[in-house]
């Protein structure tokens, strides 16, 4: 900590173990995908003082989510102006699955959105959705029944509370190459539009 005209704090810190799931409890997954913890993120930037300068690092051995154990969890971010600058959020996951994140969280907008690149490779794609989505384990379980499924994805990403978007999406399944864009909304009514293009 440095005590100037400014006050600038560095955390480094670092964990063999953090249980998600006990903190969102039963409802966590509908937490997350509402965008209520954005929401309260940016109530809590708005309450720092502006002259504060803040670096996390924080690097989690194992973190328990979604019922499973995803392996080198990282997040390094700093203050901006507000907001956050998102340098590395990263994880090994299910599936033989690694994704990465890197961006910008606003929060001087109606809604509070995060905004920036994704990049995800699996070796095991039917695991992985699975456990991303598991109200569709039954399903992907009676109807993937083949290879697990090769996957490289890169796009850019919008998400604000009830609003995904992905865009400039490159997708690589296996032998099958895809490009294209997804925009899911949420509310009273739930919408999805979905556009791809098979290379």
């Amino acid at each position: 900590i440095e005590l100037e005209s400014r006050i600038s704090v560095r955390a480094d810190l670092r964990t063999p173990r953090f249980d998600l799931d006990s903190v969102l409890g039963s409802g966590g997954r509908q937490v997350l995908k509402s965008g209520a913890v954005l929401e309260g993120l940016s109530e809590v930037i708005d309450l720092l003082p502006e002259t504060l300068d803040g670096r996390l690092i924080l690097n989690v051995g194992t973190l328990l989510a979604g019922g499973e154990k995803l392996e080198s969890a990282k997040l390094e971010t700093e203050l901006a102006d507000r907001g956050l600058v998102i340098h590395e959020l990263s994880a090994a996951m299910p599936g033989q699955t690694r994704g990465k994140f890197q961006g910008l969280f606003f929060t001087g907008t109606d809604r509070p959105q995060l905004s920036g690149d994704v990049e995800i490779e699996s070796a095991n794609t039917r695991e992985f959705l699975s456990w991303l989505m598991p109200e569709w384990k039954q399903v992907i379980a009676e109807r993937w029944s083949g290879a697990r499924g090769k996957l490289s994805f890169r796009s850019k990403l919008d998400h604000a509370p009830l609003s995904l978007r992905l865009s400039d999406s490159k997708f690589s399944l296996d032998d099958s190459s895809l490009s294209g864009e997804i925009t899911l909304t949420g509310g009273d009514i739930v919408s999805t539009d979905l556009r791809l293009i098979v290379d």
